[in-house]
């Protein structure tokens, strides 16, 4: 009787994990809505690959991780091509933030955050429509402890693109990312420093995309080991 090797379904597993994790982030930027509403309700921001996750603030040990917007709301319309509009949206901001260097790490979370988006929608070629965007405001106070305040650059653009593909049934493709710049005060509000790299902003596919990415993979290494024996 053979018993199944316990490292080489441990390493399966590793693989898919690491294949499924390579797709998600493949996957950001890419959103189905019911409509043309941008950005479109529930939808969420994560950051698109791993570098994109930590954020410096210049030789200080402050660091920010793993921003996150979700459960956003508040979109619009997209307004004729070439006429700018403003957008406030709303969304659940998480982050963590370090003030040893990334030692230690503390969770924040804001909920009902207000982020005030600009959007220039330029004119559409068949079924595509290409939106040039900036975010304007994101302002988080008490970032894990009162007094510590993060915002967006107040020198420096925080600019993005949003294409909505009309992919028929009453349904859009969006594809969508921010490249953010923010900046934080320890002192509440007295004194800023800039961060010194951005961080983009991906929007993130439904739980059910990524789901199905997972059983994909998993068959794929199923098939190809039946296909060994």
């Amino acid at each position: 009787m053979k018993y199944p090797n316990p490292f080489r379904t441990v390493g399966i597993a590793c693989v898919a994990g690491t294949a499924v994790l390579a797709l998600t982030v493949q996957a950001h930027a890419q959103y189905i809505a019911n409509s043309r509403v941008f950005p479109p309700t529930g939808a969420s921001y994560v950051p698109m690959t791993p570098a994109d996750t930590m954020i410096h603030f210049g030789s200080t040990p402050t660091k920010i991780r793993n921003l996150h917007w979700t459960n956003g709301s508040g979109g619009r319309i997209p307004e004729p091509p070439g006429t700018p509009y403003m957008i406030d949206s709303f969304f659940d901001i998480w982050t963590e933030i370090s003030f040893d260097g990334g030692a230690n790490w503390f969770p924040s979370q804001h909920t009902g955050t207000t982020v005030v988006i600009r959007g220039t929608a330029q004119p559409p070629v068949g079924s595509v429509e290409v939106i040039q965007t900036e975010m304007l405001m994101m302002d988080l106070q008490g970032v894990a402890f009162s007094g510590c305040n993060l915002r967006l650059s107040q020198t420096m653009l925080s600019p993005g693109q949003t294409t909505l593909t009309d992919i028929g049934g009453g349904q859009y493709h969006i594809d969508s990312f921010f490249d953010v710049f923010t900046e934080i005060s320890l002192d509440n509000g007295a004194t800023w420093t800039h961060s010194s790299n951005s961080v983009r902003l991906g929007i993130m596919p439904e739980p059910a995309t990524l789901a199905s990415l997972g059983v994909g993979f998993l068959c794929l290494i199923r098939n190809r080991r039946k296909s060994k024996r």
